[in-house]
């Protein structure tokens, strides 16, 4: 038997799949972002919540600031200009170094201890400076937090009273100036302006107690050679 053909129709033939192009980041970025759009909103929300308790919880701080200015080398002629730079420059990073060190630190804080620093407090009438006022969250945490802290002066309590002090200091020099600025940040503006003053009091008065025990030095040594001195001119 001859099995008839069957004529195909060309408009009822499947057409050809073409490529299928694969979306572009931007497009699949504001698809996204059309899906989730709820859960993004909970997040931003859930965020500005907390930043916002942070912001309660964490005090307010001052930063107070003095200055202590270095001497330039002495001898000024044109020709030595350049090593008189170089001299300031070494004298202004060992005072950097010393203004930064654990001992000066310690002595500050020694110092901090004594009743002088409340004379000098209350000459200089920043006593009566209020401290800043927290939230009740805030005091409410310190009063827990100050449970489980070192009884006062163990070594324990003087490596983390030292600890606050270095964390809280800021020393350096003010461009290329002879002025080095040291600073101190506290929640209390009578506590920041007391510490700055009396980290820059301490290292002054090292420094007169250093050149006085150097003269006191040079006096004894020039007393000492006097006799030999004497002696020289008589024989002369």
């Amino acid at each position: 038997m001859t099995v008839a053909t069957l004529d195909t129709n060309p408009r009822m033939s499947r057409p050809s799949r073409e490529p299928v192009q694969s979306p572009s980041p931007l497009h699949q970025l504001v698809v996204t972002l059309a899906t989730r759009k709820w859960l993004l909103l909970a997040v931003a929300l859930l965020g500005g919540i907390l930043a916002g308790l942070a912001g309660f919880t964490r005090p307010v701080l001052f930063e107070a600031t003095t200055q202590v200015i270095i001497d330039a080398p002495s001898g000024g002629t044109s020709g030595a200009t350049a090593s008189a730079q170089d001299s300031l420059e070494s004298s202004i990073d060992d005072h950097l170094t010393m203004l930064s060190s654990q001992g000066h630190l310690r002595r500050v804080l020694a110092a901090l201890r004594q009743p002088r620093a409340a004379d000098l407090a209350a000459k200089s009438g920043i006593s009566a400076v209020p401290p800043a006022a927290g939230s009740f969250l805030s005091d409410l945490l310190s009063r827990v937090w100050t449970q489980g802290k070192p009884a006062a002066g163990s070594p324990e309590a003087d490596a983390a009273a030292l600890k606050t002090l270095r964390n809280g200091m800021r020393v350096g020099q003010e461009l290329r100036s002879r002025v080095i600025t040291i600073g101190f940040t506290d929640a209390s503006p009578a506590r920041a302006a007391l510490v700055a003053n009396t980290f820059a009091q301490v290292y002054i008065e090292d420094l007169v107690e250093k050149r006085r025990a150097s003269d006191q030095f040079e006096l004894e040594s020039l007393v000492a050679s006097l006799r030999q001195v004497q002696k020289d001119l008589v024989d002369a």
